[in-house]
């Protein structure tokens, strides 16, 4: 990555729905924005897949979210979902929000998959957001 940015110089660099931390001396050279797919203050991997197990964000902490959505108790989850663009800094997800898109989902419409999520919703989400 900083081997393409020193060889274009471009003016903005986008990264979506990155795994590994943008090296600091791009972000440092040159406006770095990163494309979350999760809400604002959603932060961390496997933001898709927490949404789609049911979490709400309403218990701090994977082990507790895990230990409740494996218990027997009924939970609606999550009736809308998003993406954020927000600068990159040292602190993973953590930048400047830039901008926010959501759109509604269901986790429990027939036929719903983390891949469909990507193809359809997410990327308009981002698009838009972008």
């Amino acid at each position: 990555m900083l081997d393409a940015v020193v060889l274009f110089e471009p003016d903005l660099v986008i990264c979506p729905f990155l795994t590994t931390r943008v090296p600091k001396e791009v972000y440092e050279r040159v406006l770095t924005l990163i494309v979350h797919p999760g809400p604002p203050g959603d932060a961390g991997p496997s933001a898709i897949d927490w949404l789609l197990m049911g979490d709400d964000g309403s218990i701090p902490g994977a082990d507790a979210t895990l230990e409740y959505l494996n218990g027997d108790r009924i939970r609606p989850g999550r009736t809308h979902w998003g993406v954020t663009v927000l600068g990159a800094i040292e602190v993973f997800d953590a930048g400047p929000v830039w901008a926010f898109e959501q759109f509604p989902v269901n986790i429990d419409e027939k036929g719903l998959t983390k891949s469909e999520l990507y193809r359809g919703p997410v990327t308009r989400a981002v698009i838009t957001a972008t």
